[in-house]
């Protein structure tokens, strides 16, 4: 219930119109970015918890804003795209991996398949921050980009 209070999704109506609103608002406020040089400003929310899962993907769905796939210790992987982009944060690298992720994670990622024909961002912003070049070289290399 915390969760769903931090984020003001509740039961009422109102609170849901209050809650969409402040989704709206706070994907204009803070999450806002700029991604690839001249393009237009693209939305996107990174959920804290599952708990509000189905309200929250539904509420930024009809919004249009994408919401952040991370692959990460602190935050839940949400594979939705239904926004007009991916957006996704691989957080979990580690150094026993020279690419910093298992190569089966890195095909997974390679995937096309849930995402074509999105624009796809995928950062490396890592545990063990030393093997993100390598993390992003082995994609690129499974993508063919």
């Amino acid at each position: 219930m915390a969760d769903q209070a931090r984020v003001g999704i509740c039961g009422k109506q109102a609170d849901r119109d209050r809650s969409q609103r402040h989704l709206l608002f706070r994907a204009k406020a803070r999450d806002v970015c700029r991604l690839g040089k001249g393009s237009a400003r693209r939305l996107r929310l990174h959920a804290e918890s599952l708990a509000f899962l189905p309200e929250f993907v539904a509420l930024a769905r009809a919004a249009g804003v994408a919401i952040v796939y991370a692959d990460s210790a602190d935050y839940p992987p949400i594979a939705d795209v239904g926004g007009d982009f991916v957006y996704a944060r691989l957080e979990a690298a580690v150094e026993d991996e020279p690419a910093g992720h298992a190569p089966a994670a890195l095909d997974r990622w390679a995937d096309p398949a849930p995402v074509t024909p999105r624009a796809t961002f995928v950062f490396f912003i890592d545990g063990a921050k030393v093997r993100a070049p390598a993390g992003a070289m082995a994609l690129i290399e499974r993508v063919g980009a």
